[in-house]
């Protein structure tokens, strides 16, 4: 009984999310680009959307199954804009990482060049995370001039109250409203001469000076997937909040109340991908596969529930069934929008035809290379030190 308990707890914990730090054929999406949506969307809105890529545009250095790289997204977006407009969006700490010991003026070398290709990828918006601001304010304005997508930051302001970046932008993609904002956490380091404003003051502020739109769209550098969903109860105008957990991979997206939470992976190792029917009024969102799956796991915890002789666990799995039930509704809200969603996994074998960033990517990795050379100490006999080795993730 014990190991069959244990079974079902595990198994709906692999629904609720997936958490890997380095991609293996086990940690693939059970819904990418491989495998075809079930009941796909006609003439939905497509949102393509990535967070904490932390300064990398290469493959994983993984033995078994190296994803990522930018030149593999560009494969993949292309073959999702031939279904028709998308919108892409990236959450954030894109040129560095949050934790660990950072290298800044490393990531700071890498930075143009991220800039430079993502501009060939038609990224169109970009709100940067802690680790971002973790390079100086001014250094992101220098990227920011450089970029053709517009950099977003609801609230991060300067000693006058007055937003260090755009607090949020209005796209019309397929002839609806989507208005994008991003956030980071008050605990953020912005440095001298700027502060961090409170998230849900400062967007339900600038959801009225956005305006009437169709969706409402959150990027979130609050890193930790819970603090969405709290916040998320918090600001009702928000209709999807894209995270940005480095602990997570959220292979299913969680519809709560009114909203959509979504979150992908680190380091560009996959794409994600979420198509929306959306109706209108928007009541909130579902899917019928994920709806299906939720139904069969908590079946599962009342199946066990029911063999376990022991009072205090009983009462602890029934805590648990009671939470999903109550989080992930059985049935859709009234007049609710569908939605699919897929963490297309950036590998060579679907993805990895070489195309017009291929030798950018090259050249940038060589220019950074030779810059850290020339930057690096010099030994005693004046001959300089060679460039650090790329750690494997």
């Amino acid at each position: 009984m014990r190991s069959r308990y244990f079974t079902f707890f595990i198994a709906g914990l692999a629904l609720v999310a997936g958490c890997t730090k380095s991609p293996s054929k086990e940690a693939a999406p059970a819904a990418s680009a491989q495998v075809a949506v079930a009941n796909p969307i006609k003439d939905g809105l497509t949102i393509a959307y990535h967070a904490g890529r932390e300064g990398s545009w290469e493959p994983c250095g993984c033995q078994t199954t190296p994803y990522g790289g930018l030149d593999r997204e560009l494969n993949a977006l292309t073959e999702m804009r031939k279904a028709g407009e998308v919108l892409y969006l990236d959450a954030g700490d894109l040129f560095a990482p949050r934790t660990g010991k950072v290298a800044y003026d490393s990531y700071k070398a890498k930075a143009p060049g991220l800039v430079s290709i993502l501009n060939e990828l038609g990224l169109q918006a970009f709100s940067p995370g802690p680790a971002d601001f973790a390079l100086g304010v001014d250094f992101l304005k220098t990227q920011s001039k450089a970029a053709k997508f517009p950099f977003i930051s609801t609230n991060v302001v300067d000693a006058k109250g007055k937003p260090v970046f755009e607090p949020f932008k209005v796209f019309e993609v397929k002839g609806k409203k989507v208005a994008v904002f991003g956030i980071v956490p008050p605990t953020t380091k912005v440095g001298k001469g700027f502060k961090v404003l409170d998230p849900k003051k400062a967007v339900l502020a600038q959801v009225a000076a956005a305006g009437k739109t169709d969706l409402v769209i959150l990027l979130s550098g609050q890193g930790k997937h819970e603090a969405d969903r709290a916040l998320g109860v918090l600001l009702s105008p928000v209709n999807v909040i894209i995270g940005n957990d480095p602990r997570l991979t959220l292979k299913r997206a969680e519809p709560s109340e009114k909203q959509l939470l979504i979150d992908g992976h680190q380091y560009g190792f996959y794409l994600g991908k979420v198509v929306l029917d959306l109706k209108q009024p928007l009541t909130g969102f579902y899917s019928d596969e994920v709806r299906k799956e939720r139904e069969q796991s908590i079946a599962g915890y009342e199946a066990a529930y029911a063999e376990l002789p022991d009072d205090k666990r009983k009462a602890a799995l029934r805590k648990r069934i009671d939470g999903m039930k109550k989080l992930y509704p059985a049935e859709p809200v009234a007049g609710a929008s569908r939605y699919t969603h897929e963490l297309i996994a950036l590998d060579s074998e679907h993805y990895g035809t070489a195309n017009s960033i291929t030798p950018k990517m090259a050249a940038e990795k060589e220019r950074v290379k030779k810059a850290a050379i020339e930057t690096a100490p010099s030994k005693k006999d004046g001959s300089k030190a060679a460039a650090p080795a790329k750690k494997k993730k």
